[in-house]
């Protein structure tokens, strides 16, 4: 979604926000202690999904924070967008 969200907008994908740095570490290690704490220490295993589940909702909030202005706001390179989603949903429902 990072990349995509990106190229949609008219920015450059080969240079993402710094923030995207910090969101794929947090979901690289909330997968690191959902899969290999739990084979480590089965014991807590609710415990490590709890933990990992804490990184999924950090990576969410980062990247919600990061990302919403960039989603909200009009194509940096100029192109204009013949139709909104919601013009289109709006369509195809009436």
């Amino acid at each position: 979604m990072a990349r995509i969200a990106l190229g949609h907008t008219g920015r450059n994908v080969f240079e993402p926000p710094l923030t995207v740095i910090l969101m794929f570490s947090l979901l690289l290690m909330s997968a690191f202690i959902r899969v290999v704490q739990s084979l480590i220490d089965a014991t807590h295993y609710t415990l490590w999904n709890c933990v990992s589940q804490v990184f999924q909702i950090l990576n969410f909030v980062v990247f919600s924070a990061s990302y919403i202005l960039i989603l909200i706001r009009h194509r940096v390179d100029g192109v204009q967008v013949r139709y909104s989603v919601i013009q289109e949903m709006t369509v195809t429902i009436i």
